[in-house]
């Protein structure tokens, strides 16, 4: 069946960011550094490359990340508080130039709730005065209260100071709620950011950088640590309000009664001072949670993807033995770190209630304090305490969650620094539907330790032409793949698409005409027809019956609209795959890509797709790895590649006859294929 029907409406805008700017970047960032010794951080080594690159060392099982994110965590490790106000500082100027004029309108609000609510209290003095208790400091404010109730045209009575104290509780109330209003949203919208910034970074990184990611540390930060980041931000905004609230009302306190006052401050601030060293065990046990959150996602979903082998080998107790230890560790550090805040929260509350009762029983006496103002200081620090209680607190839990900033910024640093120089929205959106021609020119690639992978390639392949390329396994074939995609590049040598150089600049426009199936077939969740057209919205379903068509895939369903489950969890392997084939085959690409597409189809399955392809040929450029030798005798080429280099190159007819790799394995594979029918026989 020839894509014929499968017209040009295709192709999409990826939502994807690669920055131009990644070495100005780096320079600014200080991410360039090419001393691997280091051994690594354990707070992040799940959540890093596992391969070496330049900037990136493997040490064990751990890899240290390139960049200054991970040499600030570093430097906080080592230097306990002192290096947790440098991370509280990061943390506060990524908030700032995240939110940008919301952050001072935050702080206005937070400002007015504090001092009008200490307003609100200072109010209490008029109030006992007109009720004839206590005089001096009171009998100031009085007279204030008189002269500002005179202003306003109103009599220095018990209904007119309840009047004015009633309108301060209903401002302080409407300042309270707006500002928590602007707290909540501004923190869902910080967590949506960094959720977008680490996607938006990942995505315009290079391939080499994307296939070292630790699946389980990529997974645990965009859906764990980005919002414990904004759990950061709610504990930075709870500790701005309480430093407001402890500035503004002290300040009230102390033109009420200054001696009451001082004692009041001095002794919360050596409660302050006792549990310092609770914020460093809190920011171990932060760097703890957030190393083994990452272990534990990572394990999770391995085991996720290999429930039928878990059920069918009876290995249950070997999966809950896997999970078992990470989440052991994550109970006690989560265990440890609440219980360091309850310590906090019982030394501030009732350390700060003796205080208040020693001021109430000797104050008057010893610091010539008068009853009432006394009452209205204490009734100042009853609201106050909470709030120096939950400024410790909160230092201690934003110790906690500070890893996960640090482990979010590392990840977004070390994507940008090895971003792709155009970016996708930057291509143009049509891009020409023919057949491509490829050439590889004296190409070598090397890995980033060095080690050469494929050496000495020079393959020219025609458009329309269908190549087959087989071979060992590690022999190259992938490499091959990934290099004529552009998801790679050549360490010498030219690769020439279209006779033209593949260049950065033409990186995204080239992609965007490849139709490609990897080893490992992709559903998404959603239906029969989002797959198909999965990032080409453009795709009319005329043509997406023509690609399941093509694909031997119209059977899967009989409704385009019909759902395959999460991850395609309601098909089958071969289900799976053919649905794979059809989204490559859809579109009309110039190229498509089949990188053992048909491993996993039964035989019958598989000649239909083979037919599809020997239809295609000449109208479309075709590229196809197999380890399945008869499965590519249509090829109009097939190329043997042995230890990274070319070392048989012809049909199937010629290679069927000649000494090499290709003779030998085709005479094992039907020996094989002889004897599994022969057993069958009997």
């Amino acid at each position: 069946m020839v894509l014929g029907s499968l017209r040009a409406r295709v192709s999409s805008e990826e939502r994807s960011r690669a920055s131009g700017r990644s070495s100005q970047y780096s320079r600014r960032r200080g991410l360039l550094r090419q001393d691997g010794s280091r051994r690594p951080d354990p707070t992040l080594s799940a959540f890093l490359p596992r391969r070496p690159r330049p900037c990136v060392a493997a040490a064990g099982r751990g890899v240290d990340l390139c960049g200054g994110a991970a040499r600030r965590i570093r430097q906080a490790a080592r230097s306990g508080a002192g290096g947790l106000d440098v991370a509280f500082q990061s943390l506060i100027i990524d908030i700032v130039r995240a939110l940008k004029w919301r952050v001072p309108l935050l702080v206005v609000l937070t400002f007015l709730v504090a001092a009008t609510e200490g307003l609100t209290i200072a109010a209490l003095l008029p109030l006992l005065a007109v009720l004839g208790l206590g005089d001096g400091e009171g009998g100031r404010v009085a007279e204030i209260s008189r002269a500002a109730l005179d202003w306003l045209g109103l009599p220095f009575t018990l209904g007119s100071v309840s009047l004015v104290l009633g309108t301060l509780i209903a401002i302080s109330a409407v300042l309270f709620l707006a500002q928590a209003r602007l707290a909540t949203i501004l923190k869902a919208r910080y967590v949506a950011q960094w959720q977008r910034r680490l996607a938006e970074a990942l995505f315009a990184a290079r391939w080499t950088h994307l296939r070292g990611l630790a699946r389980g540390g990529l997974v645990s930060a965009i859906t764990v640590e980005a919002p414990r980041v904004g759990a950061a931000f709610y504990q930075a905004n709870l500790i701005a309000t309480a430093c407001m609230f402890i500035v503004a009302q002290s300040l009230i306190a102390l033109l009420l009664a200054p001696y009451a006052t001082i004692v009041l401050v001095a002794f919360g601030a050596c409660l302050f001072l006792l549990t310092r060293a609770l914020a460093s065990r809190a920011a171990e046990d932060g760097r703890a949670l957030t190393r083994t959150n990452a272990q534990l996602l990572g394990r999770v979903g391995e085991i996720a993807n290999a429930l039928k082998l878990v059920k069918a080998t009876a290995s249950e107790g070997a999966a809950l033995a896997q999970m078992g230890d990470s989440i052991a560790r994550i109970e006690r550090a989560s265990a440890r770190a609440s219980f360091d805040v309850q310590i906090t929260r019982a030394v501030f509350e009732y350390g700060g209630a003796a205080a208040i009762i020693l001021l109430l029983a000797f104050g008057p006496r010893i610091g010539a304090v008068d009853v009432a103002s006394t009452i209205v200081v204490v009734a100042l620090f009853v609201r106050l305490f909470p709030k120096i209680t939950a400024l410790r607190q909160c230092l201690q839990s934003v110790a906690v969650v500070l890893p996960s900033f640090e482990a979010c910024r590392s990840i977004e640093e070390a994507a940008r620094d090895a971003s792709e120089s155009v970016r996708s929205q930057d291509a143009p959106a049509d891009q020409p539907r023919r057949a491509a021609s490829l050439d590889l020119l004296g190409v070598e690639v090397r890995s980033p330790e060095g080690r050469v992978l494929v050496t000495d390639i020079n393959i020219r392949i025609r458009a329309g032409e269908y190549v087959a390329i087989v071979g060992p396994s590690g022999a190259g074939k992938t490499t091959l793949l990934d290099l004529l995609i552009g998801l790679i590049e050549a360490s010498s040598g030219t690769v020439m698409v279209d006779g033209e150089p593949l260049g950065p600049e033409r990186l995204v426009g080239w992609r965007r005409r490849i139709g490609y199936l990897g080893q490992d077939p992709i559903a998404f969740t959603g239906t029969i027809a989002e797959n198909v057209g999965w990032g080409r919205p453009n795709l009319g379903r005329d043509q997406i019956r023509a690609a399941l068509l093509a694909a031997a895939a119209e059977g899967i369903r009989p409704d385009l609209d019909a759902l395959v489950g999460e991850g395609g969890v309601a098909l089958s392997g071969g289900e799976r795959q053919r649905l794979a084939l059809a989204r490559a085959l859809a579109g009309e690409p110039g190229l498509i890509v089949l990188d053992e597409a048909t491993s996993a189809l039964d035989s019958r399955t598989e000649s239909r797709v083979l037919d599809t392809l020997r239809a295609l040929k000449g109208s479309v450029t075709i590229l196809v790895v197999s380890h399945r030798l008869w499965s590519v005798r249509d090829a109009d080429r097939i190329i043997v590649v042995e230890d990274g280099r070319v070392t048989q190159e012809g049909t199937y007819e010629q290679l069927s006859t000649r000494p090499g790799w290709f003779l030998e394995t085709l005479k094992d594979q039907d020996s094989s294929m002889i004897g599994r029918n022969a057993e069958g026989a009997d």
